[in-house]
């Protein structure tokens, strides 16, 4: 494996455990783990592949430990949950972000799709909270108190991209740098 990529996916893996970590709502790094994968992966599939997995993962542990009390229906061991498919799909979304808009990476485009990225997985989440059908009245006042309920948390989840976005795209091309400088010296 490329020692780039490695470090890209060793990157994006260590990030996560900021999800285990006390966090005001929604300040996690997950939206930034997407930009990067998508932005620097040359494979889609890897795109894709190790930011979900990655979410998944910390999903898992955490459904099944901290946040059990959520499922008092589910016995054993919680695999999946309907929420999540709105989670996943707009982290999907984030990941196409990067594929776009950051072939060249440059931080007023960084910014730009940081804030682009908070503002689509706050449309696509809340639209799943009403879509459900569990919180919200299937009615267009249901689907705009689904997204008024929502505002509280865009703006920890808006700050927290754009933290993580740039800690993280910054720490990679500390990472690349430092690996081409010691190239640089070992063939001189």
């Amino acid at each position: 494996m490329n020692r780039n990529i490695f470090a890209l996916t060793l990157l994006i893996i260590l990030s996560a455990a900021a999800r285990f970590i006390p966090h005001g709502y929604n300040f996690t790094p997950i939206a930034g783990m997407a930009l990067i994968g998508g932005a620097y992966y040359h494979k889609k599939f890897f795109a894709f592949l190790v930011p979900l997995l990655t979410l998944y993962a910390t999903d898992f542990v955490l459904n099944n430990t901290l946040y059990r009390s959520f499922f008092p229906d589910q016995e054993g061991i919680i695999f999946f949950s309907s929420f999540m498919l709105y989670t996943y799909v707009g982290t999907a979304a984030i990941v196409l972000i990067g594929m776009g808009l950051l072939k060249k990476v440059t931080a007023p485009r960084l910014l730009g799709s940081a804030v682009f990225s908070s503002i689509l997985f706050f449309l696509i989440t809340n639209f799943g909270t009403w879509a459900s059908g569990m919180m919200y009245p299937k009615t267009g006042a249901g689907l705009a108190a689904a997204y008024t309920a929502g505002i509280p948390f865009l703006s920890g989840h808006l700050i927290s991209n754009i933290v993580f976005s740039f800690l993280l795209f910054s720490a990679y091309e500390l990472i690349i740098k430092r690996n081409l400088s010691t190239v640089s010296r070992m063939h001189l």
